[in-house]
């Protein structure tokens, strides 16, 4: 019977090893979980902050695009406001030319001011966070719109002084015959 007993004990001793081994290992495969989950929501965490620089860098670069572009069009009509007022016979045989001029050189600024952004945009979001690249596409095509509206001033500034020109030409047409006649 101390024998049965004994042997009992044994197995009792055993089991109670096995389940604090058993409890032992659970805890560490729990600690590591544990460690692993905190990782990843740290990570988590950073992504989303810098998603959400990124976001306000697309915003302010979209304003600062569009403040740009306001500027250049109050810039451009003080300009032609400058040197229409002035000469404006010689500004009659020039303005085609300088127009023209003057819309190359306004495109190509926001051209390549807009590629530029659009690439910068372009790597900032793929390389930060995939799922706000619509928000970027948007800004392009904010951007776009802004360019319809210069495109617009432009044509606007062009036909004004095309009308300009073609009213002193019938002013002075219809000047021509009473100069003859006295």
């Amino acid at each position: 019977m101390t024998q049965l007993q004994d042997e009992m004990a044994r197995h009792a001793t055993a089991a109670r090893e096995s389940a604090a081994g058993t409890i032992t290992e659970a805890e560490q495969r729990i600690a590591a979980l544990r460690d692993a989950l905190q990782e990843q929501t740290q990570r988590l965490e950073s992504a989303l902050t810098r998603a959400g620089e990124t976001s306000q860098r697309l915003e302010q670069h979209s304003a600062q695009l569009e403040n740009a572009q306001q500027q250049a069009l109050a810039g451009l009509q003080a300009q032609l406001e400058n040197v229409l007022n002035p000469h404006r016979e010689e500004m009659q045989r020039r303005s085609e030319a300088i127009l023209e001029e003057i819309n190359a050189r306004v495109r190509a600024t926001f051209e390549e001011a807009s590629r530029q952004a659009v690439a910068q945009f372009d790597r900032q979001v793929v390389g930060d966070v995939q799922p706000h690249l619509t928000r970027a596409e948007e800004a392009v095509h904010r951007l776009a719109g802004g360019r319809s509206l210069l495109d617009a001033a432009l044509d606007a500034a062009s036909r004004t002084a095309f009308a300009i020109r073609r009213t002193k030409r019938s002013r002075n047409r219809g000047a021509l015959p009473e100069n003859l006649g006295s």
